[in-house]
Order: C-alpha cells, then sequence, then structure tokens
C-alpha cells in the first residue's frame, strides 16, 4: 500500500511538470506572432529546442461541438518582418522580409503574387524572402501549417512607380512647360526639336517667334526614374495679317479695338505689335486706338514672324456732350402710334447720329422716333447717341389687346350677284380694334373686297378668312346659288313631222342644263338641246338647271303621202 502512495505522488509530480512545459512553449509561441516576450527569468530550463521536423498527424475523432473559428491569438501566430527597404527613391526595389512561424510555414504571397511554397513535408519556423516591388503599397499574405491566413498590408518608402505628368503653354511667343508628380516629384524637363537630342528645359520659357514650322518634343522624369509620355508641340506660323475695312473714324478722346485678322487661325504664335504713324493723331496700345486730335494716321499690326497689316484712321472734331428728347412723357392708347424727336448737345458736335430702343418691345416700340403702342404697360423710349449718352421718354399705352375676333356669319347663302359686307368683332368688350385683312379661298366664287364686301359670282362654296394686326383669325364659309324660280323653257310641247328639227332654249339663266329625252327612238336631243323628230310617236324632254327640272312634251306627226300597192 506504501508503495502504491509513493507511485501516485510521483504520477502528479510528473503531470504538474509536463503542463509547466506545455504552457512555455505556448509563451514561445506568443512570441513568434508578435505579443509579450517573457524575460529569461520566466522561461523554465526544461523547455525542449525547437526543431523544424513535422509533427505526426493527428488522430482525428469526431466532435459534438463545431470546430471554433481562427482567434486573434492564432493570427498572433506568424509574424511578418521587413530587414530593409530603399532608402533612395526608386521606382522597383528589392527588399528582405522575415516570416516566423511555430507551426510552420506553409506558402507567401506578395500582392496576390505567390514569392514562395514549401515544398515536401518540411515547413520552416522562420524564412527569408527577397521579393522585388514596383509599388509603394503591398499586401503580404502567409499561409501556416494549420491553413491559418494571416495578411497585412504595408506601406513602403522610396517607391514611386507612377509616371509624372506633364504641359505646356504659350504666352506672347514663349512656350512653358511645367511638369508635376505626386510621389518623388520632379527630376527633371527635357525638350527636343527633332526628337533625339534633348537639352534640360529653363523656366525662363523657349521663344517660338522665329522657329517656323518647328516642332517640340518634350518629356520629363521623376526622381524614381519614372519618365512622362512624349508630347509634341506643333509650332504653326503666321502667313497673313490683315484687317476688316482699310479705313476708320474716332472722335477726338474716343477710343476703338482694332482685331486683327489672322491667317491660319490655329497660328501657334499670334502676338502683335502695334505702330502709329502719327501719334499726335492718334495713339494704339494693344489694339485700342485713341484718337488724340482732328487728322490721319495709319495704324500698323506686325506678327512675331513679319507679317504686316494696315488701316488708315481718321480722328474728328468735338464730342457729343449731351442729348435731349422733346418729350419725357407720352400716354397712347393701344395701336396707337406717335413721333418724338431727339437733339444732340452741342449742335456742331462731330457725329449727331442716334440710336433708339425701347426698354419693353412688348408695350411699346420706336423706329427713328415713331413710337407704336403695342400692348397695355409702361416703358422707356431711349435716345442713344454715337458716344453712349442717353435720353429718356416714359410711354403708357392704355386699353386692351383683343384676345379673339369673329364675324357676324359663320356661314352664309348668297344669290348670284348678291352682296354683304364682313363685320368683325373683338373681344373682350373693351379691346381695341384691330385692321383687318380680308381673304377668299375661291374668287371665282366669292370675291371679297379690303372692306369686307363679299359678292357671289357662281355657284359653289369659298371660304372668307379675316386676319387681323396682331394675327388674329376667323372665318365666314359662303355658299352661292343661283335662283331658279323664273327659269323657263321656250317650248313645253312641240308637234314635228319625221325629219324636223328645233332648239330647245333655257330662259332666265345662264347656267348650264342637261337634256334627256325620254324615247330616243321617237325623239333625239344633243347637249346644246337640238331635238330631232326620229319616227312617229310621243316622248318627253327632260331639261335639268341646277336643282331645277323642266318639261317639253314633243309630238311626231306622220308624213302624208301615196301607198304603193303591191
Amino acid at each position: 500500500m506504501k508503495k502504491f502512495r509513493r507511485y501516485l505522488c510521483m504520477m502528479v509530480i510528473l503531470v504538474f511538470v509536463t503542463n509547466a512545459i506545455f504552457e512555455s512553449n505556448v509563451t514561445s509561441a506568443y512570441a513568434f506572432g508578435g505579443g509579450t516576450t517573457p524575460s529569461p527569468s520566466q522561461i523554465p530550463s526544461q523547455i525542449p529546442s525547437q526543431t523544424p521536423t513535422q509533427a505526426p498527424t493527428p488522430t482525428l475523432t469526431p466532435s459534438p461541438t463545431p470546430v471554433p473559428t481562427q482567434t486573434p491569438e492564432e493570427k498572433a501566430k506568424t509574424k511578418i518582418t521587413i530587414l530593409s527597404q530603399p532608402t533612395n527613391w526608386c521606382n522597383s526595389s528589392t527588399v528582405k522580409i522575415l516570416f516566423e512561424n511555430a507551426d510552420g510555414i506553409k506558402q507567401v504571397s506578395v500582392n496576390n503574387k505567390v514569392e514562395y511554397t514549401a515544398s515536401g513535408n518540411y515547413l520552416p519556423t522562420q524564412k527569408y524572402l527577397y521579393v522585388t516591388l514596383a509599388q509603394k503599397n503591398i499586401t503580404i499574405t502567409v499561409i501556416d501549417a494549420n491553413n491559418q491566413t494571416v495578411s497585412e498590408s504595408y506601406n513602403m518608402y522610396y517607391i514611386d512607380s507612377s509616371a509624372p505628368t506633364i504641359t505646356y503653354s504659350i504666352n506672347n511667343g514663349m512656350l512653358y512647360l511645367n511638369s508635376t508628380d505626386t510621389e518623388s516629384g520632379v527630376k527633371e524637363i527635357l525638350y527636343s526639336t527633332n526628337g533625339y537630342n534633348y537639352s534640360s528645359y529653363r523656366s525662363s520659357g523657349i521663344n517660338m517667334s522665329n522657329s517656323n514650322n518647328t516642332t517640340y518634343y518634350t518629356y520629363s522624369i521623376d526622381q524614381a526614374g519614372n519618365k512622362s509620355s512624349i508630347i509634341q508641340i506643333s509650332n504653326i506660323p503666321v502667313t497673313k495679317v490683315a484687317f476688316e475695312r482699310d479705313n476708320y473714324s474716332v472722335e477726338k478722346n474716343s477710343s476703338f479695338t482694332l482685331t486683327p485678322i489672322i491667317t491660319p487661325s490655329n497660328a501657334t504664335v499670334k502676338t502683335i505689335t502695334w505702330r502709329s504713324s502719327n501719334e499726335r493723331v492718334a495713339k494704339v496700345v494693344n489694339g485700342v486706338v485713341t484718337g488724340i486730335s482732328e487728322g490721319k494716321t495709319t495704324i500698323t499690326a506686325i506678327s512675331s514672324n513679319g507679317y504686316k497689316a494696315y488701316c488708315t484712321v481718321t480722328v474728328t472734331g468735338l464730342s457729343v456732350t449731351g442729348i435731349n428728347v422733346s418729350e419725357t412723357t407720352v400716354t397712347l392708347r393701344y395701336g396707337e402710334r406717335h413721333t418724338i424727336s431727339a437733339t444732340v448737345l452741342p449742335y456742331n458736335a462731330q457725329n449727331r447720329s442716334v440710336t433708339w430702343s425701347s426698354s419693353n418691345d412688348y408695350v411699346a416700340t420706336v423706329v427713328n422716333g415713331v413710337i407704336y403702342a403695342r400692348n397695355k404697360g409702361t416703358a422707356y423710349i431711349i435716345a442713344t447717341s454715337s458716344n453712349g449718352m442717353k435720353a429718356l421718354c416714359l410711354v403708357t399705352v392704355t386699353g386692351t389687346k383683343a384676345s379673339s375676333m369673329s364675324f357676324q356669319y359663320g356661314s352664309i347663302q348668297l344669290d348670284l350677284g348678291e352682296e354683304i359686307t364682313l363685320a368683325p368683332s373683338f373681344y373682350p368688350g373693351d379691346a381695341e380694334r384691330e385692321s383687318v385683312t380680308y381673304r377668299s379661298s375661291d374668287s371665282s366664287i366669292a370675291s371679297v373686297s379690303n372692306y369686307g364686301e363679299v359678292i357671289g359670282i357662281r355657284e359653289g362654296v369659298a371660304v372668307i378668312t379675316g386676319i387681323s394686326s396682331n394675327n388674329l383669325v376667323t372665318t365666314c364659309i359662303v355658299t352661292v346659288k343661283e335662283d331658279l324660280s323664273d327659269v323657263t323653257l321656250n317650248y313645253t310641247k312641240k308637234s314635228l313631222k319625221k325629219g324636223n328639227s328645233f332648239k330647245l332654249r333655257v330662259l332666265g339663266t345662264a347656267q348650264k342644263a342637261t337634256f334627256k329625252s325620254s324615247k330616243k327612238s321617237v325623239v333625239k336631243v344633243n347637249s346644246n338641246g337640238v331635238v330631232m323628230a326620229v319616227k312617229p310617236g310621243k316622248a318627253t324632254i327632260t331639261v335639268t338647271v341646277g336643282n331645277k327640272t323642266l318639261i317639253c312634251v314633243v309630238t311626231v306627226k306622220k308624213v302624208k303621202g301615196k301607198h304603193r300597192h303591191s
């Protein structure tokens, strides 16, 4: 019994020591994952040395509980240390990276590219890799022996794989180049006139004025060695300079701008030098000509490559100092018109021209001082002198503009030669009366005068249209019919001998009639009303005129004579 107790005590001590060793191993594994590393006094001397050999595969037994997901502590088993980085700007660099995992490293990927895969059953707990990087931001992914994945992102120093950008501008014949780079910065801008021999660009610019038809090539390099794309800048020369006119005039102490016409319009350098042949008469600065004293001078525009344009400028005398209108207020009814005048001061001013305008054309318009009242409201009529001075007249328009118009008849029937007058009415009731233009859709049926007088010409239907001065439209349908109540025939009955004829006439109308025989074997009739007796008997001739029917009864008698007997 005592031996058994001693044996039991030894077993308990052995279990205690084994647990201590296991806990120490776990602590060491944490240190590889970036956790807190224990001090040397905390590490038991019984910890066995780590070997890279593959642990035996355990026998798996079913478990009633699900396998737990990876914990942060499990992820921390893998430790990634970047041991070297570039110290100067570059567009790619090879860096040294240390990977550590107590259970073993199975695979390493950088930016989704596999850089290392363990071979066989040997999984190292430490792995040094040299990886060539061509971008600043990288993501490192490590798969350990337990197929646990750890991904970390890093921002590398001094790696710039993006190219700089280059732009240019042209000002006063000078070409200016500019480049930007958001990472390492621009190192140098280069340019060439042949695409082969490049020179460094200076910020003072490149003079393009004397380099016609030259193409410039330029690119830039950043501190990491990345090059921008090469851009081409063509120098299209000026081939002609001209003015719109040969002669201009300007008042003393006034100015105007000359704009030269440059050919071609897409010329690269459009810089113009200006000259006046007599600056005591007029000066020119950047195309702005100012009259100094009365007289004439020649203004010259010169391109950077020597092409010239000339024009003569005449400086006239006194400038306008004021302007007045004959009336400052006017009241008009809708549709009326009224004339005002303008006086330019001084009376001997060189340019006494006046321009008229209205502040509200809907209410009133003006042409050479004649005001036309258009709609109810107020508007200013403005008289403007040649040098921009203004005088105002306030116009008030009363009355109402018509919104609709109609004739007293929508439709009417007329006899031939009958006449009526169509009178338009305007609405609303207080609307001003508009002038009306009349038209007939068929003047051969019904004609209409300028005053709305309609006359029936021949039978038929015509539409009379009225159009007001403010474009209102109304119509009247006119039907023309002849009164045939007094129409008769020259015969209502007639006797004929066989072979004889007569003409049946329609009396009381000029309308065309139609003729028809009831028995063509007895009596025939043609379209002109000529009746011919064919054989003895009786027939009725029916005459139709418009909507009226007339009848003539014709009797054909036998011809008396001797009879022959066989």
